[in-house]
C-alpha cells in the first residue's frame, strides 16, 4: 500500500473526528462555542431580534447541527472500520506472500568484482 495514501486516510479520519462529538460529549467551553456558532448562523440569516422567527431558526440550526454530528460520527465509524479492514486484508496478503514454503521458481544471480574488493552478488 502506498505510504502517502495511508497518510491521507489517517489524516482524513483525524479531521473527520472534529465534528463527531455529540453535545453531551463536549466540555462546557465547547458547548458554549457551539451555541454561539448556531446563534451566529441565525444572525447571518437576518434574525437579529428575539422572537418566534429567531427561536425557530435556533431550533432548526441546532437540529441540523445534531443530525450532522450524528451522521459524521457514523461515517467516521464506518470509515475507521473500512480502513481497519483494508489494512487487515493488506497484512494478510503480505503474510501470504512471505510464506516459508519453498517456491519453485528460478533464481538468477549476478556477481560483480572490483579490483582488491570483495565480490558482490545480487540475486532476484
Amino acid at each position: 500500500m502506498n505510504t502517502k495514501l495511508a497518510a491521507v486516510m489517517i489524516a482524513a479520519l483525524s479531521l473527520s473526528a472534529c465534528q463527531t462529538r455529540t453535545y453531551s460529549e463536549m466540555s462546557e467551553a465547547e458547548q458554549t462555542r457551539l451555541a454561539s456558532s448556531v446563534a451566529q448562523r441565525c444572525i447571518k440569516q437576518g434574525h437579529t431580534k428575539v422572537g418566534p422567527a429567531a427561536d425557530a431558526c435556533l431550533r432548526r440550526e441546532a437540529t441540523k447541527e445534531v443530525m450532522m454530528r450524528e451522521e459524521n460520527k457514523e461515517n467516521a465509524k464506518q470509515f475507521a472500520q473500512a480502513v481497519g479492514s483494508g489494512f487487515s486484508a493488506y497484512g494478510n496478503k503480505m503474510s501470504q506472500g512471505y510464506q516459508f514454503e519453498p517456491t519453485r521458481r528460478p533464481i538468477n544471480c549476478t556477481s560483480s568484482t572490483y579490483t582488491g574488493n570483495p565480490v558482490y552478488t545480487t540475486c532476484y
